[in-house]
């Protein structure tokens, strides 16, 4: 039970940032406020950010790198010395490169789901003889 209250006067412009935020939070002013001056009552727990942060960079990183599996996946089926324009090729050429990348996703799911499954040797990092038989890539 609350048996205690305290008033306070704040300038106006901070009066209004109170009630935006506490329009976004669905409560009152007052509430808000209040929760404000206990939160600064209480020391607050930092030890868990530095763990936020690194799971943070490692969400990035993962990121990253699925971009670069993406482009070396890409890569792979563009012939040597094309530079990277694939405008001038044939149609039927470009439609072989397309199913290429599309069978190496294809097959990188494959491995991905194999290594949920639990099907890696994570000793040596091989696939087990559980593991599915991969399709052949033409």
């Amino acid at each position: 039970m609350r048996d205690k209250s305290i008033h306070i006067r704040v300038e106006h412009d901070d009066y209004e940032k109170l009630v935006q935020r506490a329009g976004s939070m669905k409560m009152t002013p007052s509430a808000v406020a209040r929760g404000l001056v206990l939160q600064g009552l209480w020391p607050i727990d930092h030890k868990h950010d530095a763990l936020l942060d690194r799971l943070e960079r490692l969400e990035i990183l993962m990121m990253k790198v699925s971009i670069l599996a993406a482009s070396a996946v890409a890569s792979t089926v563009i012939p040597p010395g094309l530079e990277g324009d694939v405008s001038e090729l044939e149609e039927g050429f470009k439609e072989q490169m397309r199913h290429h990348i599309r069978q190496s996703i294809k097959q990188g799911k494959n491995v991905d789901g194999a290594y949920d499954k639990g099907r890696f040797d994570e000793r040596n990092g091989s696939v087990c003889a559980a593991a599915p038989k991969l399709a052949r890539v033409d």
